[in-house]
């Protein structure tokens, strides 16, 4: 079957767009989060296929685009050990050994980041839990949303005290 849109995707991936292929994964699983966050609805969220699939889909889904993203950048070091380096985009883009360890190095730390904000909601989560005496069906806030709620009350508490 010879489809033009997609042999010309292809031809892209295999010449210029190989070397920014771990970006461009990261970028369109980032989206496809953005997208699929913003769909979802209370309904959706309460129906079981939902639960059973897609509960944190968005720490699954981040850290799936993060080995993928891994997965291809390790074809790439694959590439560039015959030759030493690939260029790309007219010789403005050259991958070689400094490239390929520091977006391993970013990816490491963006799959730890990852990682360490769904261990530090679901602590912040049990301990309102058992400390405060919340339901466990009651809309709790993490992470960012937990830090950026707390600002208007103590800017509030701030005015209320200087009158």
């Amino acid at each position: 079957m010879n489809i033009p849109i997609l042999n010309s995707i292809f031809s892209y991936l295999q010449g210029d767009g190989a070397v920014i292929l771990p970006e461009i994964q990261l970028t369109l699983f980032g989206l496809g989060i953005l997208l699929i966050g913003f769909s979802v609805d209370q309904s959706m969220e309460n129906n079981w296929f939902w639960r059973l699939f897609f509960k944190d889909f968005s720490a699954k889904a981040a850290f799936a685009g993060v080995l993928f993203s891994g997965l291809s950048l390790w074809k790439l070091r694959g590439r560039i050990a015959g030759s030493g380096t690939l260029a790309g985009f007219h010789d403005s883009v050259v991958v070689d050994g400094f490239l390929i360890f520091f977006a391993a190095l970013f990816l490491a730390a963006t799959a730890l980041v990852i990682l360490l904000s769904a261990a530090t909601g679901a602590v912040i989560g049990i301990l309102m839990i058992v400390l405060k005496g919340r339901d466990r069906a009651a809309p709790m806030p993490f992470g960012a949303a937990l830090g950026s709620s707390q600002q208007p009350r103590r800017l509030a508490s701030f005015a209320i005290s200087r009158e």
